[in-house]
């Protein structure tokens, strides 16, 4: 209850500011620790094997105390992806945990878990999902939707996405593409791919 009450609290005092822009990309010295593959299908199916194939997933603890968005109630007790990113996505929670802080974590819901593994297509389109491969992981999926803008300038502004830009350089580190400035949306999604 009391997330419930701090999340309406969060929402009701975003500021109203709009102005259209362009997300920033990312720098190309951003992406330094893991190489990742294209993200067109064959590239991924080379990189992961087929979708699916779930003898290629492995799991690993949450490095600080994850819920799932859906039922915040429940915790999360492993998170289940494809070997090839365990480490690399791993490191980028630690990452966030270590430098950021548990305080961070919780101010800005980094702690509610839209899942990894889940074979299934991409929204509105007939190409499997990188999450269908177990390459991407969801973090705070209600204030930072697939359709809802992202811009650096714009964190926690009225209609727009949430996800810190610290968070994204960190997952950037370690290999990962961010939907916020890939897309400039989807902003709750990291996947592992170019």
């Amino acid at each position: 209850m009391l997330r419930f009450i701090m999340k309406l609290f969060k929402r009701t005092t975003k500021s109203t500011k709009t102005q259209e822009t362009t997300p920033a990309p990312a720098p190309k010295e951003s992406r330094l620790l893991y190489d990742a593959p294209k993200p067109d299908q064959a590239s991924m199916v080379a990189y992961y094997g087929e979708p699916g194939d779930e003898s290629k997933l492995t799991t690993f603890d949450p490095p600080y105390p994850m819920f799932l968005a859906w039922d915040t109630d429940t915790p999360v007790t492993k998170i289940r992806c494809h070997a090839k990113i365990a480490t690399p996505l791993e490191l980028s929670l630690t990452e966030i945990r270590d430098v950021l802080g548990l305080e961070y974590i919780d101010a800005h819901d980094l702690d509610l878990y839209g899942g990894c593994y889940n074979y299934r297509n991409s929204r509105n389109s007939t190409n499997l999902s990188t999450h269908a491969y177990g390459a991407a992981i969801d973090l705070n999926p209600d204030d930072n939707a697939n359709r809802t803008p992202w811009h650096k300038d714009k964190i926690d502004h009225e209609g727009y996405a949430s996800m810190p830009l610290e968070v994204i350089e960190i997952f950037e580190k370690y290999g990962f593409k961010s939907g916020a400035r890939a897309w400039g949306r989807d902003a709750m999604h990291f996947q592992f791919t170019q």
